[in-house]
């Protein structure tokens, strides 16, 4: 296995640089998906935490959580693993601060099967676009008027071992 890491390593790093170019910004949901594998391989509760958002990182967010994705990671066959799926797009008619100012937002779903075809993990990636100065001019612009764009993973389904979502999460 310790032969295999240099090799996980380039192709992690050359997928990352491909969903650069294909995107167009660093932080899209390639690159999203690819890190948190990487820190669930690697135990790194504050690389996995730095990927998550809202109700999924309270719930998720600690070493439990990233134990019960890297159980079903382990059984994962990495060829069905879909590239994230685009399944809306919208312009807010408000914008959000998220540490800046969300003009536009884009989820995509991504899923992951066993050997046999079994739906193990469902993925739900948020991308907000946005600018750190509030105008009224930012609001429904071209998405290519954004200059801040991330994403984060909003949601986690697992589906064979699904984990009890604490209450104070839900508020």
């Amino acid at each position: 296995m310790k032969r295999l890491w240099p090799l996980l390593a380039l192709f992690l790093f050359q997928s990352c640089e491909y969903a650069t170019l294909k995107y167009g910004y660093y932080w899209n949901p390639v690159t999203i998906l690819s890190k948190a594998q990487e820190a669930i391989e690697n135990r790194d509760l504050g690389q996995w935490q730095e990927v998550l958002s809202g109700k999924t990182l309270c719930a998720y967010g600690s070493h439990e959580g990233m134990a019960n994705i890297g159980q079903a990671i382990k059984r994962i066959d990495q060829a069905s693993i879909q590239e994230p799926l685009l399944v809306t797009s919208k312009h807010l008619e408000r914008p959000n601060y998220i540490g800046y100012y969300s003009y536009y937002q884009e989820t995509h779903i991504s899923r992951a099967y066993d050997h046999q075809g079994r739906e193990l993990l469902k993925v739900t990636i948020v991308c907000d676009f946005g600018s750190d100065e509030l105008s009224k001019a930012l609001v429904k612009a071209p998405v290519s008027s954004y200059k801040t764009k991330s994403c984060s993973i909003t949601g986690i389904k697992n589906l064979e071992k699904p984990l009890k979502v604490p209450e104070f999460c839900s508020i």
